[in-house]
């Protein structure tokens, strides 16, 4: 009887120091799953549920791959805060977890901790893996065909904004390339030196005081000579009226210039250079000294009555110097 009370007292004792070490654990675990039966594939989830001070931290068991073996882990969900009274809180951990072998699963308690050493264990948990069982009465089950793909709804508000965007970009780069384009056109209007444009008469005259200076008739090139002359007069006329003189004939170029305005007696003279070029061109006929002389001087002529009248003063500068 004796011994007895004296197992009784050392139970009391033990229970009492457990109770004193529990107490003196200033946060406490629970462990629990949703459900504790699944089919293969399956889905559930295990929480930590951990009650403890706002102020202190706990370090949680990391899990890599796999919560135990066989229990594979799909995701970490978001820790999840509640306060219960003012200075506590409690904190869950849970975790997306699935199996795809048939058995019994014993999950052991884990280990919690604080920065003070104190640890504290989870309680165990167990999940059930269940196959889906086949009868041999294959008349209850039918199979079916593959679903089809499912085909999301078409988005038109993404659609459209895609679309305004594209929309928007290809404005601003059509934007920027006409403000380079400017841009570029005025910098080279800038350098670009003006162009300058050179009245037919001053050609004409030019090319006459060319052939002046040359004399080829003088060496008996009479040939290339009313050639070189009838070429200038036949730009002149073309540049000067706008009519292609230089495709025509003496006849045809006569004819062209009926058209406009000009005195009898300076057709005439145009008319006596292209009647003694063709002769010399075409019958080789050849000229005395004189008359070229004289069909030079009559081109002459002709270009400074037929000139253009805002280039007036041009024209008596240009006497001038001859």
């Amino acid at each position: 009887m004796k011994g007895l009370m004296q197992n009784i007292i050392c139970l009391f004792l033990i229970f009492g120091l457990q109770n004193f070490v529990v107490s003196a654990q200033d946060f406490s675990v629970q462990a629990t799953i949703d459900s504790t039966f699944l089919f293969i594939g399956e889905q559930t989830a295990v929480t930590f549920e951990i009650d403890q001070p706002v102020d202190e931290k706990i370090n949680v068991p990391l899990f890599s791959d796999t919560i135990v073996s066989g229990i594979e882990l799909v995701e970490r969900l978001k820790i999840d805060t509640i306060q219960t009274e003012s200075n506590r809180v409690k904190v869950k951990h849970s975790f997306v977890v699935t199996s795809f072998d048939t058995a019994l699963y014993y999950i052991p308690p884990f280990p919690f901790y604080n920065d003070k050493g104190d640890t504290v264990k989870s309680n165990a948990l167990s999940l059930k893996v269940f196959t889906v069982d086949i009868s041999s009465d294959s008349t209850e089950f039918q199979i079916a065909d593959i679903k089809p793909i499912y085909a999301p709804p078409f988005n038109w508000k993404k659609f459209f904004m895609v679309l305004l965007y594209v929309l928007l970009g290809l404005l601003a780069a059509y934007g920027i390339y006409r403000l380079v384009l400017i841009y570029v056109r005025k910098k080279y209007d800038i350098l670009k030196e003006p162009e300058v444009v050179i009245p037919a008469h001053i050609m004409a005259l030019d090319g006459l005081d060319r052939i002046k200076e040359e004399k080829i008739w003088q060496q008996g090139k009479y040939k290339a000579y009313y050639t070189e002359l009838t070429d200038v007069i036949r730009t002149y006329i073309s540049k000067r009226y706008d009519v292609n003189a230089m495709e025509s004939t003496s006849d045809e170029t006569l004819s062209l210039l009926k058209k406009f305005e000009i005195e009898r007696t300076t057709v005439s003279l145009l008319k006596s250079i292209f009647q003694l070029a063709d002769l010399v061109k075409f019958a080789k006929w050849n000229p005395l000294p004189d008359e070229c002389a004289k069909s030079l001087s009559e081109a002459y002529s002709f270009v400074l009555q037929t000139k253009e009248a805002d280039a007036e003063q041009e024209n008596v500068d240009s006497e001038e110097k001859r």
